[in-house]
């Protein structure tokens, strides 16, 4: 399991399975969820 799902469950996100996939998937959800600014830094994190 990768920092970011454990970080993810651990704020609530327990469907989650894995945040390795498309990024406009990725920031459509966490702007569902109303945490843009939150997959914004992840998205930039991911980048390494």
């Amino acid at each position: 399991m990768s920092q970011v799902e454990t970080m993810l469950k651990s704020a609530g996100f327990s469907n989650i399975s894995t945040v390795s996939g498309k990024s406009d998937r990725h920031q459509e959800f966490f702007c569902t969820a109303g945490i843009t600014d939150f997959a914004y830094a992840l998205e930039n994190a991911r980048h390494d």
